[in-house]
């Protein structure tokens, strides 16, 4: 039941309605991260490879080429941004997904749904052996240990989520609020003079500053669906399929370019 409305969200909300509106933004959170892996493919091919840029003499094409790789790159930051965009009613983002959480009486309640749902046989085969498999796996060699099944996923349940506080409040301190969405606010996203909250200029971002944020925000999203939606995704099988789909579009990719200029 929704508590009382004059209070400010997510505590208007009650523990059962935070838990489900974490768990639907999680899902939404493992799509948004997917997206981003086939443009990751592209601009490594586009932005850090010089097999295409070795191809463009000095010449007006080169202009060109240069802006491209500003796109893709800044295109890569701005949607990795908005991961991470602060927490609100209105945000899909990782910072909104651990506001709903990160409570003890919703970690606690968290735990106990993740137990229950091992422990009923009837659900201890899922539909879908590619949302769960991992995950199982995750499991399974403490489980033989284990005099009950509920005490080791209890305590591998508790320690994701607070890897999931831990991972997000070192990301977030170190890296997104200082020079991402700084960088975002006054040389990508918008123009501002001087980004809130920001008292000097940030030290810009540099071209491959992003690819540490982005490895671990798929790890942060990958505890998400765990300890939520009790499931995982196969981020290396996706990573291929993205990784193969620009190598057979660039490498056979031929740039026949005069040096004018």
């Amino acid at each position: 039941m929704t508590k009382n409305k004059k209070m400010k969200w997510p505590e208007n909300l009650s523990d059962e309605e935070r838990i489900q509106k974490a768990k639907e933004l999680t899902d939404i959170l493992v799509d948004h991260a997917r997206a981003l892996l086939p443009v990751q493919a592209n601009a490594q091919h586009i932005v850090y490879s010089s097999s295409l840029a070795n191809q463009i003499p000095m010449s007006y094409a080169a202009n060109a080429f240069i802006t491209l790789q500003y796109s893709v790159h800044f295109f890569l930051l701005v949607r990795l941004c908005a991961i991470w965009d602060s927490g609100a009613i209105d945000r899909e983002s990782i910072l909104t997904v651990h506001a709903l959480i990160n409570t003890p009486q919703i970690k606690k309640k968290i735990v106990e749904d993740i137990c229950q749902w091992h422990l009923d046989d009837r659900q201890f085969h899922p539909n879908s052996a590619d949302d769960t498999e991992i995950f199982r796996a995750e499991l399974s060699l403490d489980q033989k240990n284990a005099q009950q099944p509920s005490e080791t996923i209890e305590g591998k349940t508790t320690q994701w989520l607070e890897d999931v506080t831990t991972r997000i409040e070192k990301a977030n301190t170190r890296y997104v609020d200082k020079k991402l969405k700084a960088n975002r606010d006054m040389f990508i996203a918008h123009n501002l003079a001087l980004a809130v909250g920001h008292k000097q200029f940030p030290e810009k971002i540099k071209y491959g500053d992003e690819k540490p944020l982005l490895a671990e925000t798929i790890k942060i999203i990958t505890l998400l669906h765990r300890v939520l939606n009790n499931a995982d995704f196969d981020w290396d099988k996706a990573k291929k399929q993205t990784d193969r789909n620009a190598e057979q579009l660039w490498s056979n990719c031929t740039f026949s370019i005069q040096n004018k200029h």
